[in-house]
């Protein structure tokens, strides 16, 4: 993905009403936006900031799913490499 896509591609993905309230915790995530309903969320923290200007950056999309029986949230996540100029893709 170019660079230069990386902020609509969020939007995409996790809608309107975003928030950085996290859904197990209820708390703020730092590293997180989460989708309205809390099934989505783009991973940016720290160690995906660091990447930044180098062959491996990246960012996660990420599902959370909850598991009502045995009351936890599974998470998922593709990870998203890009840099301007060039076009990697997604890596499972």
């Amino acid at each position: 993905m170019k660079a230069s896509n990386v902020v609509q591609a969020w939007e995409d993905y996790l809608g309107t009403g975003v928030t950085n309230i996290n859904p197990r915790t209820n708390i703020p995530d730092p590293d997180r936006i989460f989708s309205a309903d809390g099934t989505r969320a783009i991973r940016f923290g720290p160690h995906e900031m660091d990447s930044l200007g180098t062959p491996k950056g990246h960012f996660h999309y990420e599902t959370w799913t909850y598991d009502s029986t045995n009351d936890i949230f599974n998470i998922t996540n593709c990870k998203e490499l890009f840099r301007k100029g060039n076009i990697y893709g997604s890596t499972y």
